[in-house]
């Protein structure tokens, strides 16, 4: 018997088409699964501390500046195999935490652009502000960040 006959009698066109297919299954499970991305979580919010409210604006209430928060979570989050990616389709904030498995969880949460009728007041200053609010209160819902006493309602 010949490898050529073997070939055909295997028919390794079907086997090399199961093979990806199986693959592929394989990678939607992980992909599906976020038991990696949940444990590493679990990790990160069990040594993540409380941000403390640094920054105020105006002189009124303070707040835990974005920067702030990033800076004391992102070497956790990486410690863990964690990063967070935030970006923009269209008016949609997308903010992404990623498992080095390759497992996300995804938010996503429409900017509403302010609406200002004052010629004094710099819209662009306005909407970098809305964009920088929306940034951190995602970043920080999507891995459970609390910072101390929330009192932005009041």
């Amino acid at each position: 018997m010949t490898l050529e006959d073997i070939g055909k009698e295997i028919n390794i066109e079907s086997l090399e088409k199961e093979n990806l297919s199986l693959k592929s299954k394989i990678e939607g499970l992980r992909a599906n699964n976020n038991s990696y991305l949940y444990s590493a979580l679990c990790r990160f919010q069990a040594e993540m501390p409380i941000v403390q409210k640094n920054s105020s604006m105006y002189g009124k209430q303070k707040y835990a500046s974005f920067a702030d928060i990033v800076r004391v979570s992102r070497p956790i989050l990486v410690k863990n195999g964690l990063s967070i990616s935030q970006t923009f389709l269209g008016d949609i904030l997308i903010t992404r935490l990623c498992h080095s498995s390759g497992q996300f969880l995804e938010s996503n949460i429409k900017l509403i652009t302010p609406d200002i009728k004052d010629s004094k007041i710099n819209i662009l200053q306005e909407i970098g502000k809305a964009i920088t609010y929306l940034k951190r209160y995602s970043y920080m819902s999507i891995v459970g960040i609390a910072t101390d006493d929330d009192t932005d309602g009041n």
